[in-house]
């Protein structure tokens, strides 16, 4: 089948009768008519018989389909006596731009505008690209042109779809294929019309390039003095979903850069107020100002705290937000440590006070030192944040590790005074936590993270809040002293008599405690049998999957978990310590989904021990010159085991009974928080003293339930509506988080637009996160600026929606508005 019989085919689906008028090229017109093949179609030729052929396709054959072949010209109207059936029927020709119409199903109006880009159409995937778009009832000449520089994209056809291509293809200088097929095709004239219809875009000279510095230039023309923005209100609507689109990010990136660079942005800025530039994501200079701004202020002597909060909650989630988040994060744990340092008192009534304190409030300093830490490894330890991390390195040791520890060791005055703190004893963890479970025939999982400190337990207490159906409480619990691996492990066995032998292995009732082995044989006797040690590698092994892992654990009522992820860190990877921590987090949680997974229901998550951490290398002189004299059998940092053991001053003696242990040992325990000299190990982080962060373990009791109402819940959020009518294409609305996030009251991320009546965006839509811990209501308050684009003048003195989406995109919110923008721009439709 030839492409003319082709054509006719799909013609004559739609049509009964087809006029065909040879004209210049009738003879070769009326051999290609003779050679066509239509089933069912009666081929006729017309020789000056009109009459005739009216009467046969009328009144003889009136639903037979006909082709009917002029072998001349199409007369003039006023002389066609078939002009009826040349206006209710389809007139066939076979130049280029007729032929492109039929099989795209155009009329005729539309020939100029093929005529005029020909080229495109001479491609068969082109013209199959275009007629996925085409709508032949809908279309006009202006809306088509459109759709075919979108088909030369592989686009959507509109002017952001296609801009965001072209803006790609130009960024790092590239190649262009789809600008110069624009160009080969003759298609950059209306290119440059849709673009000055959508953002009012006009150069003497366009260019893409042109078209991105005037998209930048009118985004930040609010900055700068007596700047005329080049483009209007839909380019700043574009700027942002361009930021929004993963695919084409690295092209903002590029060209921000390149402006930034070429307009020497990092030097105008500088002379920025920050409150100018909050609202602003243009540049990476504007976060990197931002950043240098807040901690100033933090290093100031006089920081406003509330403000720099608020400066940190503007930007989370500006486009550069995600480069600098761990530098945003480390101002935040900054803040806050501050604060509390600000209102720190170490002053207490006695050791029992003293404990009290620092598991309700004083532990928080430790938690905002460790983060602080965290986040500021995570952004690079140099540059920016250096000297504010040397600002809260000599705080947190100077005015908080120091003083705590001197304060606490007075307070204590030896390690028997441990056992007077009116706080649960590591040493009957068994009896008192464990024992009751199997007395009701419950099973219970134990969880011993080696060195998880009580302030890592407060945090993972809290993050096990935000879990759906978990439910979990901490305690503090006192750890056996000295405070290393073997005692503390040891002491949550069950046992009535704990011996501590030369070589620091701790002995229960006579049998070795040390290893998992032997830790699963003292189980075993204590619970007949019915209770095993695994390390938590192994344990996740035996319970997956759960099917294997529901008959694996049928036959124990008590399993121990242990893992060492945080300790190890500290003896083999000192500057690692906190990050180790922060997967230990992910590691327990991952076992407690595992343990809920097959039917466990009560958990007990502790540790053997704490410890002391500070980032910075400990100093030479800042070690402890105390020498400890007598029969030594094992030093460390914080402590000697031996016997005879003596020391002038700077530690405090105590006997192995004075501990309630067996054996005829005795300990010398550094004061304070002082260290001792001690060749070949680490000195950042150690543990084995008396301090409050040594001593004190978290116990957290955790369950998994059922109750619906111990499912996590986003905060609730409503709109201050204090007007129901848009007059401007910019407008600012005040959002209410109506409770503060704690607990099971997590944050909630919403997705915040306007939209038409059939759900078409008609502005910027902005994700935001209400996640104000604040108590005060009207701290809880957000202001966003909304930007209305062309499109919503078409819904002039109608209802407009603000919808807010959670972030499965399911409808959280809907407020009614009613548009009455007073648009002036031009909407004229332009010429092709």
């Amino acid at each position: 089948m030839n492409k003319i019989e082709h054509s006719l085919k799909q013609i004559f689906d739609k049509e009964r009768i087809v006029l065909w008028y040879g004209g210049k090229e009738a003879v070769e017109m009326e051999s290609e008519f003779n050679a066509v093949v239509l089933p069912e179609v009666n081929k006729v030729k017309v020789e000056h018989d009109e009459f005739r052929i009216k009467y046969l396709v009328l009144r003889k054959a009136p639903k037979e389909k006909f082709l009917l072949f002029f072998p001349y010209a199409r007369p003039e109207n006023e002389h066609n006596w078939l002009l009826d059936l040349c206006l209710a029927n389809h007139v066939f020709t076979t130049d280029a731009s007729a032929m492109y119409l039929q099989e795209l199903g155009l009329d005729m109006a539309f020939k100029p505008l093929v005529s005029k880009h020909l080229a495109f159409f001479q491609a068969k995937d082109r013209r199959a690209a275009l007629q996925r778009l085409t709508r032949p009832a809908e279309e006009t000449p202006q809306r088509y042109a459109q759709k075919i520089i979108a088909a030369t994209l592989g686009t959507p056809p509109d002017a952001e779809a296609m801009l965001l291509e072209l803006l790609s293809e130009a960024a790092e200088g590239q190649e262009q294929p789809g600008f110069q097929d624009l160009e080969k095709y003759a298609l950059l004239p209306p290119l440059w019309e849709a673009l000055r219809r959508r953002f009012g875009y006009q150069h003497e000279s366009p260019s893409i390039l042109d078209v991105a510095k005037a998209l930048f230039q009118t985004e930040t023309s609010p900055l700068l003095e007596r700047e005329t923005p080049r483009l209007n209100n839909d380019a700043l609507v574009f700027m942002k979903r361009w930021k929004d689109s993963t695919s084409k990010k690295e092209a903002f990136e590029w060209f921000s850069r390149r402006f930034a660079e070429e307009w020497h942005v990092q030097d105008w800025v500088m002379d920025s107020p920050v409150q100018d530039l909050l609202d602003y994501d243009t540049y990476e200079a504007f976060d990197q100002h931002i950043l240098r701004k807040i901690r100033d202020n933090l290093l100031s002597d006089q920081p406003d705290y509330k403000k720099m909060l608020g400066y940190i909650n503007r930007r989370r989630f500006t486009y550069w937000a995600e480069t600098y988040e761990a530098h945003y994060k480390a101002l935040e744990h900054a803040i806050l440590f501050l604060q509390d340092q600000d209102k720190l008192d170490l002053h207490f009534d006695d050791a029992p006070d003293a404990a009290q304190r620092y598991s309700k409030q004083l532990y928080q300093i430790d938690m905002r030192y460790r983060n602080f830490i965290l986040s500021f490894q995570q952004a690079g330890e140099q540059g920016l944040l250096l000297e504010l991390q040397e600002k809260i390195e000599r705080l947190y040791t100077n005015r908080f590790l120091l003083r705590l520890g001197d304060r606490w060791q007075e307070a204590l005055g030896n390690a028997a005074g441990l056992k007077r703190l009116g706080i649960r004893q590591q040493r009957h963890f068994w009896k008192e936590a464990v024992q009751p479970f199997l007395d009701r025939d419950n099973r219970i999982f134990v969880i011993i993270s080696d060195a998880l400190r009580y302030e890592s337990g407060a945090e993972l207490t809290d993050r096990l809040m935000q879990v759906s159906r978990f439910e979990a409480n901490l305690e503090p619990m006192v750890a056996a002293a000295p405070t290393y691996t073997q005692l503390g492990m040891a002491a949550l066995l069950p046992h009535e008599k704990l011996e501590l032998k030369p070589d620091g292995v701790v002995w229960a009732d006579g049998v070795s405690t040390q290893g998992t082995r032997n830790r699963d044989k003292i189980l075993k006797q204590a619970a007949q049998g019915k209770a095993i040690a695994i390390t938590a590698a192994d344990f996740k092994k035996a319970a997956s999957p759960s099917h294997t892992g529901r008959k694996w654990v049928a036959p124990y009522q008590v399993v121990y978990i242990y893992s060492n992820t945080i300790d190890k860190a500290g003896e083999q990877e000192e500057e690692k310590v906190f990050r180790r921590t922060e997967e230990e987090f992910e590691h327990i949680i991952e076992l407690l989904t595992k343990i809920a997974n097959i039917n466990g229901n009560n958990v007990l998550i502790t540790a053997d021990h704490g410890y002391l951490y500070q980032y910075t290398p400990i100093a030479e002189s800042d070690f402890s010159n105390v020498k400890v004299q007598g029969d030594i059998h094992k030093q460390d940092r914080r402590f000697v085991l031996g016997q005879g053991l003596s020391a002038e001053k700077g530690v405090t003696l105590s006997a192995a009974a004075e501990l309630e242990l067996d054996g005829n040992l005795e300990v010398a325990f550094s004061n304070s928080v002082n260290r001792m000299r001690q060749s070949g190990s680490g000195s950042r982080y150690v543990h084995g003293g008396l301090s409050l962060q040594e001593c004190l373990v978290p116990l957290i009791h955790f369950k998994k339930t059922r109750n619906k109402a111990d499912e996590i819940r986003g905060v609730d959020v409503e709109l201050i509506k204090t007007v129901s009518r848009i007059t401007t294409y910019q407008v600012v609305l005040s959002f209410y988080q109506t409770q503060p996030v704690g607990g099971k009251a997590r944050p909630r991320t919403l997705r915040i637009s306007f939209v038409a009546p059939s759900g078409k965006l008609i502005s910027d839509a902005q994700q935001v996160v209400f996640s104000s811990t604040a108590t005060e209501e009207r701290l809880r308050e957000q202001k966003l600026t909304f930007q209305f684009t062309q499109e919503a003048e078409q819904f002039q003195n109608q209802e407009v929606y603000l919808r807010m989406e959670d972030e499965s995109g399911s409808r959280y919110q809907e407020y009614a508005f009613t548009m009455l923008i007073a648009f002036d721009k031009d909407f004229d439709e332009f010429d092709l």
